[in-house]
């Protein structure tokens, strides 16, 4: 069955969530964190026996730690993409900032967990994002920020170094 977005993106028996740019930034934000995992972990944890042999897979530390500043570089250029796409949007009223938590979200989260405790007959109706999507997101989106406030850090420090050293 083909699926058309319309207007309020619902389209037949499915709702079309995101358009063909939020997905692309999805994949592009998956195969990024996904890449800084594999490529940070066997960096940081340098001591663990699994991570010499990661390091040597992936052709030796000097690769590892290229692919890692490429997906980093990916990483920070794709946070900043978002951060314009979003407020670009909101300024624009294309869309309302449902990813922003509520009071409701508190509720829905308690009312979840009296359905898994089996207190209540059924789930909570959630909005077009649930509180474990908006958590998560707010999770990407402080971890993207920490990181760019530390990249920042160091480059101002090997500047201060720098300047030190003339």
């Amino acid at each position: 069955m083909e699926v058309k977005a319309v207007s309020n993106r619902i389209a037949g028996d499915q709702v079309v969530r995101f358009n063909l740019s939020e997905r692309l930034e999805h994949l592009l934000m998956m195969v990024a964190f996904t890449s800084l995992v594999v490529t940070g972990l066997p960096q940081k944890l340098y001591g663990m026996p699994w991570a010499a042999t990661v390091v040597m897979a992936m052709g030796g530390i000097d690769t590892v730690r290229l692919i890692h500043r490429v997906f980093a570089t990916l990483f920070t250029i794709q946070a900043c993409y978002h951060l314009t796409y979003v407020v670009t949007g909101l300024l624009r009223r294309r869309f309302q900032p449902s990813m922003v938590p509520q009071l409701k979200d508190v509720v829905d989260a308690w009312q979840m967990l009296k359905y898994c405790l089996g207190l209540v007959p059924h789930e909570p109706a959630f909005g077009r994002f649930t509180y474990r999507e908006k958590f998560e997101y707010w999770g990407v989106v402080l971890g993207a920020a920490m990181m760019i406030g530390g990249l920042l850090l160091h480059i101002g420090l090997d500047l201060w170094r720098m300047a030190r050293n003339r």
